[in-house]
């Protein structure tokens, strides 16, 4: 399991961690714009009649993410860090040109992506599948 400390090690000054309050807020309001279970573990179940979804293995992963990741609008990302556990979940800002390299070091993990310009949301899941969203 990757923790928030894992992810601060691994990009450094690139990624900056919200506060517990600012998260949360920033949380439900996602919730509400993408219209998803605020509650629920897995939000991107919520979407999938509504979202676009390309199912990859680990071989196709990397060139599908990243055009995926390509099309976030914005120079910044939230990075949410759901793994697999309840809301809330920590929330990090970071340069979308540092997601991929970031996410090369470490081991899987399950996250979502929003956009900078917060209209996109792109889940990772465990069912190696890629949930983008828009709003």
């Amino acid at each position: 399991m990757v923790s928030g400390e894992d992810l601060a090690e691994a990009a450094g000054p690139l990624l900056i961690r919200l506060d517990d309050a600012e998260g949360r807020a920033r949380l439900a309001s996602w919730a509400r714009s993408f219209e998803c279970e605020p509650d629920a573990v897995w939000w991107w179940a919520s979407a999938m009649g509504r979202a676009r979804v390309v199912d990859h293995d680990p071989e196709s992963w990397g060139d599908l993410f990243a055009a995926e990741l390509r099309q976030l609008g914005g120079d910044r990302v939230h990075l949410v860090l759901t793994d697999d556990d309840a809301p809330p979940w920590p929330v990090f800002e970071l340069p979308k040109a540092a997601v991929t390299g970031l996410l090369a070091e470490l081991p899987y993990f399950e996250f979502f992506l929003v956009s900078g310009d917060e209209r996109s949301i792109l889940f990772d899941t465990h069912h190696d599948q890629l949930v983008r969203l828009e709003r």
